[in-house]
This record gives C-alpha cells, sequence and structure tokens, in this order.
C-alpha cells in the first residue's frame, strides 16, 4: 500500500524570487513531491531556466516574468498560472534581498551571494558555528517549505520556523563572537 504524506502531488505552486538560490531550491523540492510549480522571477532567463529543469523531473512547470512589487503584475501572474497549470493551493514568497544584513547560515546559501559578500575565513567561521557544522543549502529551505505545505503540518499555523541548523540556539555563531569582541573593545 502506498501513502503520500506529503500530499502536495498535482497542486499548483507559486515561487516567487524562483529563478535562482533559495527560490530554486524550493522550487525542485516542491516539484519533486509532485507539485505543478510556476517559477516566478524578476527576469526571463532564471525563471524558464529553472522550469526546464523541473520539466525534466516530469513535473507542469511554468517560468516567467513578475515584479511582487506591482500589484498588476501580481494579478496578472495569477491568473495566468491558474489558467496555464490550475488554481493555485501553494504560494512561496521567497523575494528580496539581504538589505541592512549581512548572510547568514540560512540565507548565505553556500552560493555566488555568499562568496561575494564574505571571506572564505568567515564562511569557514560561520560553518563551524552551525551546530550541524554545515551551511544552508538552497534544497535545505525547499525542505522546510515542502515540510510546512505537506499535510504533515496541516495544523501548524502562526510559526517562526528556524530552518538555521541550530545556530540560533547557541552564542557560539560567528556574529555572537564579532558583537562580543566589539563590545568588550567599547568597555562595556
Amino acid at each position: 500500500m502506498s501513502v503520500d504524506l506529503i500530499g502536495i502531488e498535482g497542486k499548483v505552486a507559486i515561487v516567487t524570487g524562483g529563478g535562482r538560490g533559495a527560490g530554486r531550491g524550493i522550487a525542485i523540492q516542491l516539484a519533486r513531491a509532485g507539485a505543478r510549480v510556476a517559477v516566478c522571477d524578476l527576469r526571463s532567463e532564471p525563471a524558464e531556466a529553472v522550469a526546464q529543469e523541473l520539466r525534466a523531473l516530469g513535473v507542469c512547470a511554468l517560468g516567467l516574468v513578475s515584479d511582487v512589487r506591482d500589484a498588476n503584475s501580481i494579478e496578472e501572474m495569477v491568473e495566468r498560472v491558474g489558467n496555464e497549470l490550475g488554481p493555485v493551493r501553494i504560494l512561496v514568497n521567497n523575494v528580496g534581498n539581504y538589505g541592512a544584513h549581512g548572510p547568514t547560515p540560512a540565507t548565505g546559501i553556500e552560493g555566488p551571494s555568499l562568496t561575494a559578500s564574505m571571506s572564505a575565513a568567515a564562511i569557514d567561521a560561520m560553518r563551524k558555528s552551525i551546530p550541524l557544522g554545515e551551511l544552508c543549502t538552497p534544497e535545505s529551505l525547499g525542505d522546510c517549505v515542502l515540510m510546512l505545505v505537506s499535510r504533515l503540518a496541516r495544523f501548524v499555523t502562526g510559526q517562526t520556523v528556524m530552518c538555521d541548523g541550530g545556530v540560533s540556539l547557541t552564542t557560539q555563531r560567528a556574529g555572537v563572537a564579532v558583537a562580543e569582541r566589539e563590545r568588550q573593545a567599547l568597555g562595556n
């Protein structure tokens, strides 16, 4: 007897910011679980490239351009996805940037944005400060999203889920050590 524990096979998902990084990892994990995925990005090339990857996994996928800062663009995106893939049941709003914050073990997946913003020594210090001993990958973030959209989490609501390898539970993380050294240097 086969049981679909995840419960998203055939459901339609939209992943914004899906053309690279965490969004790509999330889209891949949703597709592996059988979801029909719309990969939305500001640029058509990365959105279509990820959609091609998903189609190679044997699922229906659509790559499209959308700017979630524009209400009209959002409406057009949802309408097109509904027309081409079916009613949307999963929405992953994965957009934005670090803003004033530097990459963290969760946002600083081992990719171009991390290596462009941090030295190899800083990345190594970050890795060593994580109790699981590794940086979060796009697929790890996808696993977390997959868990939350699955039927297994159907009674979970209003929660903050930390997908950080345990780093939020320790004071040994790299950022805390730097802040402590700065505090001591100021004589506080």
